[in-house]
């Protein structure tokens, strides 16, 4: 058994199918058991198990079958078989992986269990579409709103004095020119031929 957990290089010692260890409602699962030990201590060992079923995932896998994340797994640490082909699988045994041990807690007892195989099995994948279907919903949502700075206090500047309005030139006034003293009416001049009026004048 595995007595602390951590990222270790492992040594593949035995590779066989299994009762399925999770999944106990599907009579026709079973597992990929996979045994290895540390590189560097040989007495910490375990089992990785791999469900084969049509069962899908959880999470960010729940796209894809058991069957598809262990065949994705088997090939991360050297499998090129095609298909699940068991013979094949035993090809497996002697090569030396990358692995993680975790440990979990049960009936205040401390556990630990090989969690993942291959150097970057703690990553969950996604497939090609899955990444293009992302991007086609981040590239049509509206643009996140830019972070509010808080405006720099202003400074109050000193008051300007009132600019008076410019001085209008005073021009001379025309002076008033005298009035005349008003002619004497001259009277009446009679008419000529006793104030008949000549209509030939």
């Amino acid at each position: 058994m595995f007595k602390e957990e951590g990222r270790f290089k492992l040594k593949v010692t035995e590779v066989f199918p299994a009762e399925a260890k999770f999944n106990k409602n599907d009579p026709n699962a079973f597992d990929i058991a996979i045994g290895v030990h540390r590189v560097d201590d040989p007495n910490q060992k375990g089992f990785w198990s791999g469900e084969i079923s049509q069962r899908f995932g959880n999470g960010n896998v729940s796209h894809k079958t058991q069957t598809q994340l262990t065949m994705e797994t088997l090939r991360k640490i050297g499998y090129d078989g095609e298909g699940l082909d068991l013979a094949r699988l035993q090809a497996l045994v002697g090569i030396e992986i990358e692995g993680v041990v975790e440990g979990r807690e049960y009936n205040g007892k401390m556990y630990y269990d090989v969690k993942y195989l291959g150097s970057d099995d703690s990553v969950n994948a996604i497939d090609q579409n899955e990444a293009m279907r992302r991007m086609q919903m981040m590239s049509g949502a509206a643009p996140a709103p830019a972070p509010v700075q808080s405006a720099p206090a202003q400074t109050m500047a000193p008051a300007q004095p009132a600019q008076q309005a410019p001085a209008q030139m005073a021009y001379p006034q025309q002076q008033a020119q005298p009035q005349q003293p008003a002619q004497p009416q001259q009277p009446a001049q009679p008419a000529g031929n006793g104030g008949v009026p000549n209509p030939f004048a």
